[in-house]
């Protein structure tokens, strides 16, 4: 096996435990304990692409994200396109999975381009208030006495940008 350089390397407990990673080519790899590996093509993707995978909709399994080539792809557990998404920047960094519930992850993206951040739902929609200004990978979490969801990023200008964020839920 061999694992793209912009591909996460996770591991998968269950029944069975493996490991999980794309090829150059975007094969998604399950890496088993006994020596078994099993592979998934969803599509050809450049050697560049940008890999990683959760239970974005909450339904117990997991869906495999994509970068490439400046346009975002979410596939389900049956190889089905949920969405594609283009924000009009081939200089897209991530992805980040942020969880605000058990039924509500959402994929955090950067353009190191244009400044820009952005966080997008299962179905590959906007969050509200995004785009945000921003200049590098981001964070999302509560912060001490706070009650609300902050995001906290680099600034272009190399000052931390906070921000309040509200997820609908």
């Amino acid at each position: 096996v061999s694992r793209s350089i912009g591909s996460s390397l996770k591991i998968t407990e269950g029944s069975e435990t493996f490991l999980t990673c794309t090829t150059d080519d975007g094969t998604v790899q399950k890496i088993y304990f006994d020596g078994c590996v099993k592979k998934i093509n969803f599509r050809k993707f450049t050697s560049d692409h940008l890999f990683d995978f959760s239970d974005f909709d909450g339904d117990g399994n997991e869906e495999f994200l994509f970068i490439d080539e400046g346009i975002i792809y979410l596939f389900n557990e049956n190889g089905e396109q949920v969405f594609t998404k283009s924000i009009g920047s081939d200089q897209l960094k991530g992805p980040l999975t942020f969880t605000f519930s058990s039924s509500d992850k959402r994929i955090g993206i950067f353009d190191s381009g244009k400044n820009l951040i952005f966080l997008l739902d299962a179905n590959g929609d906007l969050s509200p208030g995004f785009p945000l200004k921003g200049a590098s990978l981001f964070s999302i979490g509560k912060l001490a006495g706070k009650n609300s969801w902050q995001l906290v990023v680099g600034g272009p200008d190399k000052f931390l940008y906070n921000y309040r964020i509200d997820t609908g839920t």
